[in-house]
């Protein structure tokens, strides 16, 4: 018979073996027999699907788990979202790697969605050339086209102003308009708005949010059907943001009346906005008007593009507008305004300061 002394080394001798077990048959060391690991399977199996397990390793196990089922689902937009509802209330890292599955797989439905957008808007613009008649669009950009040739007061309010109005009219159109005419629009819509139900509910963002602008660029390129023109209008989206809201009006207004009479809309530079916006503070700071500045280097629209590391090639100024909008109603009627806005430029600066205004091509 074991002494006390003997019978406690003897047991704990045992629990050392069986605990070492348990840890080499946890970690792959040792394989255990077919009841045993069916029994450790149940385990994990409960520990996966208990919210009362914790730990970085059940929680791990349980994302891994989730991910799989997601990836499973791809054709069932309803059980996709409570999967990743369950993923984000995990924490990191399984929230972070459910976001990137889902932005990437949101995304390429958006890229197709601005493709059957885009040529739904393209249809919109030729229906409406159309339903305008024969020659009517030609004939207006022509009116157009004809007062840059003789550009006066006179003839931009009798052939420019009345043309571009009624090509306002025939042409203009908006997003919902390309919606409601194309069925192709409203189902791949419903479909992308169904699966961004899950992105929206891991990151509180809305999907217009995605698609808004893009859908405007090409509601707005439609109307001149150039693959560069909205490719323009996509980077000037990304521009526009930084600009103050009226700057970023006025260069809209500029390109849309560029795109109605048939011209590539022009391309935001930074560093003209940044020379357009320092000449109207110069002029606010030291009290004149004019295109040549007192200030040393800074004497021509060309000195100023090249201080800011550009090149100009025309220039406006005016003065006595908050409006962006306001700013390019002033130029239109003034006949070498008139001209810089409609010229052969490719890219665009707007700048103000107060009621002072600079506007620069390049």
């Amino acid at each position: 018979m074991r002494s006390s002394v003997g019978s406690a080394k003897w047991f704990s001798s045992v629990v050392a073996t069986a605990v070492l077990v348990q840890m080499q048959a946890a970690s792959g060391q040792i394989k255990l027999p077919p009841e045993l690991e069916r029994k450790k399977a149940i385990e994990n199996h409960k520990k996966i699907f208990d919210p009362n397990f914790k730990g970085n390793k059940i929680q791990e196990m349980r994302g891994k788990h989730l991910l799989g089922e997601y990836r499973k689902y791809h054709n069932n937009p309803t059980k996709r979202f409570l999967l990743a509802r369950q993923l984000k209330s995990l924490g990191q890292p399984s929230y972070g790697r459910i976001l990137k599955i889902v932005e990437r797989d949101l995304n390429k439905q958006i890229a197709a969605y601005t493709q059957t957008f885009q040529q739904a808007a393209k249809q919109v613009t030729a229906d409406r050339i159309r339903e305008a008649g024969d020659g009517v669009i030609d004939k207006l950009r022509n009116d157009v086209a004809k007062t840059l040739k003789k550009t006066t007061k006179e003839n931009i309010k009798k052939w420019a102003t009345p043309a571009l109005n009624k090509l306002k009219t025939h042409l203009l159109f908006d997003r919902q308009e390309v919606i409601k005419r194309s069925k192709a629009v409203r189902d791949q819509r419903a479909a992308l708005e169904l699966e961004a139900k899950t992105w929206k509910m891991l990151t509180d963002k809305k999907l217009e949010d995605l698609i808004l602008p893009a859908e405007t660029s090409a509601t707005s390129a439609a109307i001149i059907g150039s693959a560069d023109a909205i490719a323009i209008l996509n980077a000037n989206r990304l521009l526009l943001a930084k600009l103050d809201p009226q700057e970023a009006e006025g260069i809209r207004y500029l390109n849309q009346i560029r795109i109605l009479v048939g011209m590539k809309p022009l391309a935001i530079d930074m560093k003209l906005v940044k020379a357009s916006r320092g000449h109207s503070s110069d002029m606010k700071q030291h009290k004149f008007f004019s295109h040549t500045s007192p200030l040393s280097g800074k004497k021509t629209p060309w000195d100023r593009a090249k201080l800011a590391g550009t090149r100009a090639s025309g220039e406006n100024i005016a003065a006595g507008t908050n409006s962006g909008r306001g700013a390019i109603h002033m130029w239109w009627n003034s006949p070498g305004h008139f001209k810089n806005m409609l010229g052969k430029h490719r890219r665009i600066g707007l700048g103000k300061n107060g009621r002072l205004w600079t506007q620069m091509f390049g």
